[in-house]
């Protein structure tokens, strides 16, 4: 499997140069982008495994592009080189400093770039083993936990919206035990598949455990976030699963109140869930703290 690589930097010629260099290597698939806010969308939308990153760019410079990637838990796990013509200690400290893995300066030989560039391929790797669940390739509870952190903080600071929904497939066991747990395995991959494809970019989906996952939504109230369960309800209903058949899963709707406990938002959210399956299953339950009885 290739190393996908993007590189980032205004110059056009020096994009060329390194292009060049890494389709004569073989290894990798090569990517582009001319300045840091260009950077951090594309390392969102094509998740690659090292991005080269000049520091001295217009609209955003590479340090702020590192930065805004190292805080979002999304992107944090990507391996970033700078690269620059600025060899200065202090320049070398700021860039080190904003989160880069490695510091390369210009002029460079290309053999010690992709020297470089590979063994950031393998500390990425060891990054994503301890980020992502290994069945689905979804993020594992310890980067949820990481990523929820931080949107809570943030709700409780600018009064933002964050909705979460708890999802459970309906009868798993019963999976398992009729076709076997690699028939169970590929159940869990292909939901998985689905809860990514239904959400946004800024939206986090992790395999909670079992045959249970989690959706986080920034930005989002309760009704928004129930009619995205809704949808995502419809979605694994009308699927088949091969072998299988058709499977359902239902679904449990919450959001937090200002500088209140993770603990108690996910002791509703769980209790969402639970009435949605002791009523019937294949439904969505939405619990509203701020509610009138």
């Amino acid at each position: 499997m290739s190393t996908k690589v993007l590189i980032v930097d205004d110059n056009d010629g020096v994009r060329r140069m390194i292009r060049m260099h890494l389709d004569i290597a073989g290894e990798y698939e090569a990517h582009e982008a001319a300045n840091g806010e260009e950077c951090v969308e594309a390392v969102r939308t094509l998740q690659p495994d090292v991005v080269l990153l000049d520091i001295m760019m217009p609209v955003m410079d590479g340090i702020e592009a590192c930065r805004q990637l190292r805080e979002d838990p999304a992107t944090a796990s990507v391996y970033i080189i700078m690269l620059t013509a600025k060899a200065k200690v202090a320049d070398k400290v700021e860039g080190l400093d904003s989160g880069a893995d490695d510091y390369l300066a210009k002029p460079f030989a290309p053999e010690e770039l992709l020297a470089r560039i590979r063994r950031g391929s393998k500390v990425v790797d060891d990054r994503r083993i301890a980020l992502f669940d290994p069945l689905t390739n979804l993020y594992n509870r310890r980067s949820f936990d990481s990523f929820f952190e931080r949107e809570l903080a943030r709700a409780n600071r600018y009064g933002n919206h964050l909705s979460v929904i708890l999802v459970d497939i309906d009868h798993f066991k019963n999976v398992n035990d009729t076709y076997g747990h690699p028939v169970g395995d590929d159940v869990l991959k292909r939901l998985a598949k689905i809860l990514k494809e239904s959400i946004r970019t800024s939206d986090m989906v992790c395999r909670w455990g079992g045959e249970e996952f989690v959706i986080l939504m920034p930005e989002t109230d309760i009704e928004a976030a129930t009619e995205k369960a809704e949808l995502v309800r419809k979605s694994v209903e009308s699927y088949t699963f091969p072998k299988v058949g058709q499977l359902t899963a239902s679904f449990g709707v919450s959001y937090p109140l200002k500088d209140e406990a993770a603990l108690v938002l996910f002791e509703r959210v769980d209790q969402a869930l639970y009435q949605a399956k002791d009523t019937g299953r294949n439904r969505v339950v939405a619990l509203d703290p701020d509610a009138k009885d």
